[in-house]
């Protein structure tokens, strides 16, 4: 009976750190892309940043803008 119960809570530790480690993958996974995405949005985004964007008003569709 006292191997039964100790390879049970084996199992479970065995078990618990297999899942910690998936989760901790999926962690690293989700941040480099979420980087990754963040990166992107700022060398691309600032560039266009100015104060023409704040002060111009938005052309209407159909209608030449200043590119």
């Amino acid at each position: 009976m006292k191997t039964n119960q100790n390879l049970r809570f084996y199992w479970r530790k065995t078990h618990n750190k297999l899942m910690l480690g998936l989760s901790y993958i999926s962690v690293i996974i989700g941040l480099f892309w979420l980087c990754w995405i963040l990166f992107t949005l700022i060398t691309k985004g600032i560039p266009a940043l100015s104060i023409d964007l704040f002060t111009q008003s938005t052309p209407a569709p159909n209608e030449k803008g200043d590119c």
